[in-house]
């Protein structure tokens, strides 16, 4: 049987804060079970927001070619 759970009270991330340290947080205070052979899935735009990987949009210029290609 496979089934998804998301966990509901993460806080906001920012490039300063300690990801795993809130995430064990989160799952301690929802009392979320894991169980053996659980897999645990961290979206990619978490991991991005906790590694300031990302860009305003509304700050990038796309150049001519990236406007012919669209």
């Amino acid at each position: 049987m496979v089934t998804i759970t998301g966990l509901q009270g993460v806080p906001m991330i920012s490039k300063a804060c300690d990801l795993p340290q809130i995430l064990v947080e989160t799952i301690k205070k929802e009392y979320f079970r894991i169980a053996a052979g659980d897999i645990i899935c961290v979206a990619s735009k978490i991991c991005s927001m906790a590694e300031g990987n990302i860009v305003d949009l509304s700050q990038v210029a796309p150049t001519s070619l990236a406007k012919r290609m669209h």
